[in-house]
């Protein structure tokens, strides 16, 4: 996986790259990274993200992938916002 995601970085040309894996109860945990020099790393994150559940839950269990250019103008809700300023994210 770490080939992946740091292969993914250089041709997305982001600043990170990760892998997010859910348990049964959807709480995720970062499990593999590839990330600038500037950011801080999050590898091993665990995220709980109350409003996943109620909104997407559905599209993530029929495959979805989503790569994100700029939170705050992706039509996410304010709830899932709220989960990546503290990560240094703008872009999932």
């Amino acid at each position: 996986m770490t080939t992946a995601v740091t292969e993914l970085q250089k041709v997305l040309k982001t600043d990170r790259v990760i892998i997010y894996r859910f348990d049964k109860y959807w709480k995720g945990r970062i499990i593999s990274e590839a990330v600038a020099d500037n950011c801080p790393r999050i590898l091993g994150t665990e995220l709980v993200d109350p409003c996943f559940a109620e909104h997407t839950v559905e599209q993530y269990k029929q495959g979805r992938v989503r790569a994100i250019n700029d939170i705050y103008k992706s039509g996410l809700s304010d709830c899932h916002i709220q989960q990546w300023p503290h990560l240094m994210s703008r872009q999932i």
